[in-house]
């Protein structure tokens, strides 16, 4: 439960200046302490907030930084900010939340970064969405084929490569609609959704923790020449 002490401690004045400080591992940007400590105790919930003891993952974030009242801290990644503020609002419960999302508010203050990294991260959520995602709700709904398909599309390093796929996407699009409005309410009410969606959310915490570590120019041109290479050897089988 919330108290009226701790409305009144997150409340304060965030450009008030904290003596308690330690380094960011992900770089220059600092995270108050004690704040830090402070959200321990205090669940994430869905939506946007008044300054107060009320947190969404990302009003969390500009909250440990120090930074004015706001879900788009400018200490994050917009990219990973824009994928972790529908996540947050998708969760069914704080439990969630909070087992889910929390541990990732320190490491997302000072994910800010260039456009051409944020561009990058940009490609890595559109992959996973289609490669991952997208194939796992329709193994659900019974379509293992065009579940086959999807995942063996090349991973999407450039949003160049989005027109050639798009008509198989259309294809699949147009045999899902009618296979999972059939299935869904089954889906709902079966316990074989669980491993799905547990699955999921281990895989998008890996997404997120993979665009977090991407961080110099350096490394993506590394990324992105690797990845290059996998994808040369898998072709030459």
């Amino acid at each position: 439960m919330n108290t009226k002490q701790d409305r009144e401690t997150a409340g304060q004045d965030h450009s008030q200046t904290n003596q308690s400080l330690h380094q960011n591992q992900g770089g220059g940007m600092k995270i108050l302490k004690d704040r830090l400590a402070k959200l321990k105790t205090i669940s994430l919930k869905s939506g946007s907030h008044s300054p107060d003891s009320t947190f969404c993952v990302m009003e969390a974030v500009a909250w440990v930084a120090g930074e004015v009242w706001s879900d788009h801290p400018s200490c994050a990644c917009h990219v990973i900010g824009a994928f972790l503020r529908s996540w947050n609002d998708s969760l069914p419960t704080d439990e969630d939340r909070d087992r889910l999302l929390k541990p990732l508010i320190p490491k997302l203050v000072g994910t800010k970064s260039t456009k051409k990294i944020e561009q990058y991260r940009a490609v890595m959520a559109a992959d996973w969405f289609i490669r991952e995602h997208l194939p796992a709700w329709l193994d659900l709904a019974g379509l293992t084929e065009q579940a086959k398909q999807v995942r063996s599309f090349p991973e999407i390093t450039d949003f160049a490569q989005c027109p050639s796929i798009q008509p198989a996407l259309e294809a699949i699009r147009k045999d899902a609609a009618a296979a999972w409005a059939a299935a869904w309410a089954a889906a709902w009410a079966a316990a074989w959704l669980n491993p799905t969606v547990s699955r999921l959310q281990l895989s998008a915490i890996k997404l997120v923790k993979r665009m977090i570590a991407l961080k110099a120019a350096d490394e993506l041109e590394g990324a992105l020449a690797k990845r290059v290479r996998e994808q040369s050897t898998q072709s030459e089988r």
